[in-house]
């Protein structure tokens, strides 16, 4: 029995990293368009947040670039949620993965960390850019590495299954669009990538309390932690293992609401 368990869990994971290598070999030619997207769109961002709009703020570049860079993959996630939507309007093709000899939450799953990596690798580019853009304004001692690709990984995984999520909330085009605005609009607007969490917390210690129910607020102050340092910020670690929470409640969900969606219970 023991034996058995052993060799159906080995088979499973060899599908499970199997359906991600495929994702990602077929998502290869997007994820080159994409990157130059980012780095075109990172370049103009930082640059003009540091010399032009708001250059007699010093250091507000790379605020902006800190704050790209944890968040950034939250907006691309609708992107997929569409694909996903049009692909249940259309072909259907999740269909055939459905048959396959795994058990199809891990399917689920493997879609999630398959789109998570893909953000990972578009949005890996920002960090450089910002210090091309910025120079000696980003000096590469401020930043602790591995506390940064900590948040930034937490986050990431997070952003994977958010799409399940919003996929699992939406049955046509329309409903996306409302969705974004009604939904990921108002946690990115309120999710501290334009400021600090204590700057909200100095002016009103209710609304920054309620400001930690978003997600992306750990994002941001994690990342800005990890580049900033000091205690203006909150704790690279509570920000990753909250990070890590909100994965496991939206992943949970996420898969659940899917699994129903496309009739798997």
């Amino acid at each position: 029995m023991i034996k058995n368990n052993a060799i159906n869990w080995r088979w499973n994971m060899q599908v499970f990293l199997r359906l991600i290598q495929r994702d990602m070999y077929v998502s290869l030619p997007t994820i080159k368009r994409r990157t130059i997207n980012t780095i075109i769109w990172t370049a103009l961002l930082v640059y003009v947040f540091e010399y032009v709009g708001l250059s007699t703020v010093a250091g507000y570049g790379l605020f902006i670039a800190a704050s790209e860079c944890a968040s950034v993959g939250f907006m691309q996630t609708f992107s997929k949620v569409t694909r996903i939507i049009g692909d249940l309007q259309g072909q259907r093709s999740i269909t055939y993965y459905l048959t396959l000899p795994l058990p199809q939450w891990l399917l689920f799953m493997a879609m999630a960390i398959s789109i998570s990596l893909e953000f990972m690798i578009v949005n890996a580019s920002i960090f450089p850019i910002a210090k091309l853009i910025l120079g000696t304004k980003f000096p590469l001692s401020w930043i602790v590495f591995f506390k940064a690709i900590c948040v930034f990984v937490c986050a990431h995984l997070l952003y994977g299954f958010c799409v399940l999520l919003f996929a699992s909330m939406t049955d046509t085009m329309a409903q996306i669009a409302s969705l974004r605005i009604r939904v990921a609009d108002m946690l990115f607007w309120s999710g501290a990538y334009f400021f600090a969490w204590y700057r909200l917390y100095e002016k009103s210690h209710f609304f920054a309390y309620l400001d930690l129910l978003n997600p992306l607020v750990y994002a941001n102050e994690g990342m800005r932690s990890a580049v900033f340092g000091g205690s203006n910020y909150l704790s690279v670690w509570l920000c990753c293992v909250v990070l890590l929470a909100f994965t496991v409640v939206v992943g949970t969900l996420g898969i659940k609401r899917m699994m129903k969606k496309v009739d798997c219970l």
